[in-house]
């Protein structure tokens, strides 16, 4: 159960649901913000904090940095 800010109202939630459903809306929009950004030239890649950037980096541009 959570508050609802707006209303205040009480509202029951599926949590693990609520997850996934969140989960593939963001999916989604991350690879329509990439086909976009493709489609002018623009490479887009994705970081996340607990992975070096070095290897998004080289995913990119290749082990030795071309």
């Amino acid at each position: 159960r959570f508050v609802e800010p707006e209303s205040g109202a009480w509202l029951e939630a599926d949590g693990p649901a609520a997850r996934e459903q969140f989960r593939q809306q963001f999916e989604q929009a991350q690879d329509e913000r990439r086909q976009s950004l493709g489609g002018v030239g623009v490479r887009c890649l994705t970081h996340v904090l607990d992975r070096p950037l070095i290897d998004v980096l080289r995913a990119i541009c290749g082990p030795e940095g071309g």
